[in-house]
């Protein structure tokens, strides 16, 4: 008989060592954490954490955190201000199964990526269902930044009002490496860059960009109001754009809703 239930607990072990759990974030101090930022550094390798109604004045790193991060109740109640204190959220380092999902993200200031910035590494994060808005690069990707080999998923998103002072992709940017983007049922509007692609832009590398509406965005100095693409040859064959909706963008030079340069 003791053999016996030796035997069971060990069948079991490996089910109880990747069961789910689920956390809290309540500043208020009636969840788990009244941070986000110490959630993401506590909590597991893909446990979940849901972060209840107000405003976070926090810079949030990823990394080596493969956190599923949601809001309660959706962005227009769970705001993440970066205070211009850098980028909002920061992905470093193996986090390719990170989710970030529901947030309104905004008043970030940074080099490259004001809003989200990911780089260094396989950072290769979803990024769903949030507001990304009013977010500042000094150089690239106002809104968004992505670098080095992403593969990451964003879907669902409104990006608007972010500024890439003196660079390229007023709200989002994704380059060197090979970086391999799906940007899908996004809305983006009323972003601009000093330089190209005041909606998107990429270089080097092979996005899929499908279903989205691109307005207003405005590339002031650049070429590809909506959305510019700039990539040395080989590169033009893996790039899908496809059911997208371009209205009203506004570019200096050519393609005032697309421009495709090598």
């Amino acid at each position: 008989m003791k053999n016996f239930f030796c035997s069971v607990s060990l069948l079991l072990l490996p089910t109880i060592g990747f069961a789910q759990s689920t956390w809290y974030v309540d500043q208020s101090g009636n969840g788990d954490f009244t941070s986000i930022q110490k959630a993401i550094n506590t909590v597991p390798y893909g446990d979940i954490v849901i972060v209840r109604d107000g405003t976070y004045f926090e810079n949030l790193e990823f990394n080596y955190a493969a956190v599923i991060l949601r809001s309660e109740n959706g962005p227009a109640s769970t705001i993440i201000d970066g205070s211009q204190a850098g980028p909002v959220i920061w992905f470093t380092d193996w986090t390719d199964d990170a989710v970030v999902d529901g947030f309104t993200i905004t008043n970030g200031r940074s080099t490259n990526g004001g809003g989200i910035e990911c780089r260094f590494g396989d950072t290769s994060p979803t990024i769903i269902n949030n507001v990304i808005s009013q977010n500042t690069a000094l150089w690239h990707g106002g809104g968004i930044y992505f670098e080095d080999e992403s593969h990451s998923l964003i879907s669902g998103n409104t990006i608007s009002g972010n500024v890439a002072l003196a660079g390229d992709g007023g709200g989002v940017y994704g380059g060197f490496t090979a970086v391999d983007i799906t940007l899908t049922n996004n809305t983006i509007f009323d972003n601009v860059s000093q330089g190209s692609g005041g909606g998107i832009f990429f270089t080097h590398s092979s996005p899929t960009i499908s279903g989205n509406t691109i307005f207003e965005n405005s590339a002031t100095q650049g070429k590809g109001g909506g959305l510019c693409i700039s990539s040395p040859g080989a590169w033009h064959r893996n790039i899908i754009v496809e059911d997208n909706s371009f209205l009203r963008n506004h570019a200096e030079g050519s393609g005032g809703g697309i421009a495709i340069v090598d």
